[in-house]
């Protein structure tokens, strides 16, 4: 299922808060804002991140304005995050190798690769104790969390959120990731005019349904949503890591 993006980046016309366009478009012929930080957006934000797939030959990410401070603020913590899920796989999955592309990169970067490997201590019971940069990782998945939001749902939070937590799969009970997994049901719609207003699912009840968007064979999904308490947004890397965060609407 490669259904991601069905309402392109690209796209002309807009009817929502003639305040917001310069968040959520990165365009020559307006002065773009950064969506992480309000500055002048001198630079394109990629999202989904482009290390986490294999192969983005055919990827049509979605793109947001951004400036080359918050860009480049971002990049030492996406690397960490891109090359631990590598080795978390190699730990949890039978026979499966770091790829070419990680060894190269860890290789010319020591330091990360030593961070990195710190945090995979064999045991004398044969089992694996994990450890990990909560921090840097915690400021990746809310750096794309914003830009998911701003993006679909033309609305641009620069606060902390109300709630944030993260997961790796293998502390995550049946009972947590069914609960997760599922769809979400609102009575509220999203902004008209913003990309999710015209992908939302109307149940036969006339509530709304907010569907997950799946990115190359379930190697990433996320989901935005709104309802009357919180707009937020759901995310899955490599069915490795889950995440949650909240703001108020």
């Amino acid at each position: 299922m490669n259904d991601i993006y069905g309402i392109k980046n690209n796209k002309n016309k807009y009817y929502g808060d003639e305040k917001k366009p310069p968040y959520i478009f990165k365009s020559k012929s307006m002065n773009s804002l950064c969506v992480y930080c309000g500055g002048v957006a001198d630079t394109r934000e990629h999202l989904p991140t482009k290390g986490f797939f294999e192969d983005i030959e055919n990827m049509d990410f979605q793109i947001l304005p951004a400036c080359l401070a918050c860009n480049n603020k971002f990049s030492r913590h996406e690397q960490y995050l891109i090359h631990y899920l590598e080795y978390l796989k190699k730990y949890l999955l039978c026979d499966y190798e770091i790829s070419e592309e990680t060894a190269k990169k860890l290789q010319k970067n020591p330091s990360l690769k030593q961070k990195i490997e710190s945090g995979f201590e064999l045991l004398s019971d044969g089992k694996v104790q994990v450890t990990y940069d909560y921090e840097s990782i915690e400021i990746v998945l809310k750096k794309i969390a914003i830009g998911h939001i701003a993006y679909e749902m033309s609305d641009v939070f620069m606060e902390e959120p109300e709630h944030f937590n993260y997961k790796f799969i293998y502390d995550v009970s049946e009972e947590e990731l069914d609960k997760f997994n599922s769809v979400v049901v609102s009575d509220v719609i999203p902004e008209v005019g913003s990309r999710l207003s015209e992908s939302i699912i109307l149940g036969s009840d006339g509530q709304i349904v907010y569907p997950w968007r799946v990115l190359n064979d379930r190697e990433y999904r996320y989901m935005t949503f709104t309802n009357k308490v919180y707009s937020g947004v759901r995310l899955v890397i490599h069915e490795l890591l889950i995440c949650e965060v909240l703001w108020c609407s």
